[in-house]
């Protein structure tokens, strides 16, 4: 079999598979209208001839407990909703204007403001993320070199070794501008991992933590 002579129960097969792939071969037959057997008889022919190549575990990390952090900035909360007070790259903003975009009733300012400077957001690294060098969160030189002098050469390794505001202020020379630099980063490559979907729970995840 290959994809030309899949038929239209095929395809209805495929796309059940593709919303659930716990599905049972029963459930399959009566949305189908074939038996049991039949449906398995058909999966199987299309697992042989590589049309279908598995089935996968899609995980929601926004609800598997991650590492906490809080970006605090001590002067003041910024008084509009363009997180001025963060020191980001390009990239960053662009990750903030779509979040603007995709959730604009969602005003991290006014968050801050309410809890006193705070934000509170949650970072789920898989293995591949957490081995990442620090260059991916391209921060300034500054901030860098502050945190390979700290000992820190991975994004697994800062995670691990940093949970808040506080614990970057023991950096020798990492100021206010860097540390707001370094979470404000922390936070984008971490919305960076989902798609548009996930990124949206994700804010609303962060919404949730600092009501």
């Amino acid at each position: 079999m290959n994809a030309e002579g899949l038929d239209a129960i095929d395809y209805q097969i495929l796309t059940l598979l593709y919303k659930d792939a716990r599905i049972t071969f029963s459930e399959i037959g009566q949305e189908v209208g074939l038996s049991r057997v039949a449906v398995k008889n058909r999966i199987t022919a299309m697992e042989q001839c590589g049309i279908i190549l598995g089935y996968k575990a899609v995980i929601d990390t926004t609800k598997v407990p991650g590492r906490l952090f809080m970006t605090m900035d001590e002067e003041a909360a910024p008084e509009d909703d363009e997180m001025e007070a963060l020191q980001m790259s390009e990239r960053c903003q662009a990750a903030f204007d779509e979040i603007r975009a995709l959730v604009p009733d969602v005003n991290f300012s006014a968050i801050r403001r309410r809890t006193g400077g705070r934000l509170k957001f949650p970072m789920y690294l898989s293995e591949e993320a957490r081995n990442a060098e620090l260059e991916v969160l391209d921060l300034t030189v500054r901030s860098l070199n502050c945190l390979h002098r700290a000992g820190f050469q991975t994004v697994g390794q800062l995670v691990e070794g940093i949970s808040s505001y506080e614990d970057l202020k023991k950096i020798r020379n990492c100021g206010v501008k860097s540390i707001d630099e370094i979470m404000g980063s922390l936070f984008c490559y971490q919305y960076e991992q989902y798609e548009i979907p996930e990124k949206i729970k994700y804010i609303m995840k962060i919404v949730e933590m600092n009501e």
